[in-house]
């Protein structure tokens, strides 16, 4: 073989590891992208206007979360389907607390903004709080197992009928 054509095939080798490198960086950065954005985005409030909402008197489901994080990413992509299953999307307001969750004192505005007692306080985020009648009814945290779609469909379950 000359030493002309062992640099051709040095190139083309060169050539495909560096298309090989650029598709690995290009799936990887999408991957690390896709985490800073919730699947539950449809669904979003801001926080700011989180006493508007509260003020509607609507049948509620507040979804408190945040991104960045694979765990809660893949959990709010169940969540999302269950929403789906259960017909819920009118129901369901998701709030992305990226911001606010290493704040210490913002578990504790959450609890008193919504008047929380020590029975249904939330004491980890990610955490659910349902909603009706101007009060919470119901709240599940992260404090025992990260909320999931299990969550939505407990309370869907309570006080939602499943629609087949």
């Amino acid at each position: 073989m000359t030493f002309e054509k062992k640099k051709q095939i040095l190139k083309i080798i060169i050539v495909i590891l560096l298309i090989v490198f650029i598709i690995l960086f290009i799936s990887t950065r999408s991957k690390l992208g896709n985490l800073s954005e919730s699947p539950l985005k449809n669904y979003s409030l801001s926080y700011n206007n989180l006493d508007g909402a509260l003020n509607s008197g609507d049948e509620t489901i507040f979804i408190f979360s945040y991104t960045g994080d694979k765990n809660v990413h893949n959990n709010e992509a169940e969540i999302a389907s269950e929403i789906k299953s259960y017909n819920l999307q009118d129901n369901i307001k998701y709030v992305d607390i990226t911001q606010y969750k290493d704040n210490s004192n913002f578990i504790n505005e959450l609890n008193t903004k919504f008047s929380l007692n020590e029975n249904y306080s939330i004491k980890k985020l990610p955490a659910i709080i349902y909603y009706a009648n101007g009060a919470a009814v119901y709240t599940i945290d992260s404090s025992e197992v990260l909320i999931n779609s299990g969550s939505i469909a407990q309370i869907a379950d309570m006080y939602f009928t499943k629609e087949e």
